[in-house]
């Protein structure tokens, strides 16, 4: 996994969009960084992930509000520990310029499919994304069979938060995935009170973000039977 740094073209264009409005919009990209390994996974964690780019293109997402709360809902049946979180951000926010962030893992409540609603806090962090690829926190935290990882990003100037994040891509909805996907990828509104979440829709499709979880198991799993975990969350 690649990082690398803003440079100061970058950063201007950076505040250049920062002002440019705060409505949700989306613009298509190729994805030209790296993969994570598919269903990562030992005798002791296995890795989960919804989204799909099999075609090798996102939707990159820009102009969130100040304070929204944006976010994956997770379903583990066996429960366990979170062991931690990747989410892709392509641009992130400079440090100490006013802008602020938190990461959060929170129980999930509601029916499914859209219907999910941010539960109580699990565990919380200030996180501020630097972008231009994956980022990983570790949590290492228990968690139940259902919980969300989530952020909600804010500035201090009211410039609104300059940061993009990449979902499933144009194209790729009943070619890399079936058009009847339950999504578990929301927006749940200024500082997480909207519930139920709205569901990611591009339009044609209900899509994911680029996010995964590693999880450590909470009981013992025959090592045969991990396809059929796999196939649980496929």
């Amino acid at each position: 996994m690649r990082k690398f740094f803003v440079s100061a073209f970058v950063l201007a264009a950076i505040f250049a969009f920062a002002t440019s409005g705060h409505a949700l919009q989306k613009s298509q990209g190729q994805f030209t960084g790296d993969y994570l390994d598919d269903w990562m996974a030992s005798e002791a964690t296995v890795t989960i992930h919804y989204y799909n780019i099999c075609l090798g293109w996102v939707w990159v997402w820009s102009g969130f509000a100040a304070d929204e709360t944006f976010g994956t809902a997770f379903n583990n049946d066996a429960g366990g520990a979170l062991v931690g979180s990747f989410q892709y951000f392509p641009t992130g926010a400079p440090p100490n310029y006013g802008f602020t962030g938190t990461a959060q893992v929170t129980h999930v409540e509601g029916s499914k499919p859209h219907l999910e609603c941010l539960g109580g806090m699990i565990a919380q962090i200030p996180y501020l994304p630097s972008g231009a690829g994956w980022e990983f926190i570790a949590w290492g935290v228990p968690v139940a069979s259902s919980f969300a990882v989530s952020y909600t990003l804010g500035d201090a100037n009211g410039y609104g938060t300059p940061v993009n994040v990449y979902s499933d891509g144009p194209f790729a909805c009943g070619v890399c995935f079936p058009t009847d996907r339950t999504t578990k990828s929301y927006l749940w509104g200024i500082g997480g009170t909207a519930c139920p979440g709205s569901p990611l829709f591009d339009g044609q499709c209900y899509v994911e973000w680029l996010a995964a979880v590693t999880l450590k198991k909470a009981v013992a799993v025959e090592s045969d039977s991990w396809g059929n975990i796999k196939n649980l969350y496929r």
